[in-house]
């Protein structure tokens, strides 16, 4: 059985035995969803296969068979680290996944010629040049309500979109002048179905 163990290897943050905040590689190598996903980019660094969410043991079987009490804390070169995972980003050599960006928003009214459309429309453009870029569909109400969804092969290929300098910047500037609100919402998707009505 699982060992559970307590903490992340990283950062030793202790995790709940019966939260969903764990994430693990096959060999049961245990870090914290925070540095899983930022700092590891999805992949394990000690046998370099990716990180999941750890399965939570239900309460009766956890009082029978408890979680693990042995820490292992080993912090990780993230500089070395992340230049593996995108060496192998770029190579096409990580294992395959679709991860989703659902970035929902609201412009201020009368918002109209103030440099938004043509820095989407670039950014849109620049993300599409980015390995594992898979796709990306926006919508956009009268009122101002928009929402868009991009598509990714990879943690690994969402996060170092989220990095890229130019995009940095287009995010910056949607805080200080572009949106009144937004939100995003990052999840893996499991099941893809479409529908494409005959021409």
């Amino acid at each position: 059985m699982l060992e559970l163990r307590p903490s992340c290897e990283h950062c030793a943050t202790l995790l709940d035995p019966a939260g969903d905040d764990a994430r693990i590689c096959t060999y049961e190598c245990t870090f914290c969803s925070r540095c899983a996903t930022w700092a590891l980019l999805g992949i394990c660094p000690n046998c370099t296969g990716e990180l999941v969410t750890r399965p939570r043991r239900p309460a009766a079987k956890l009082e029978k068979h408890p979680a693990s009490t042995t820490a292992v804390h080993k912090r990780v070169d993230i500089e070395a680290h992340h230049a593996v995972v995108l060496e192998r980003l770029a190579g096409g050599d990580l294992p395959s996944q679709v991860w989703t960006v659902a970035f929902a928003n609201q412009r201020p009214a009368g918002s109209d010629g103030d440099g938004y459309s043509t820095t989407a429309t670039e950014m849109d453009t620049l993300a599409s040049q980015q390995p594992g870029f898979i796709g990306v569909d926006s919508v956009r109400s009268d009122g101002g309500t928009g929402i868009t969804v991009s598509r990714w092969s990879s943690i690994a290929a969402m996060v170092s979109w989220r990095r890229v300098a130019s995009h940095q910047q287009a995010q910056h500037t949607g805080r200080d002048r572009w949106y009144d609100s937004y939100r995003s919402d990052v999840a893996r998707v499991d099941r893809t179905s479409e529908f494409h009505r005959p021409s």
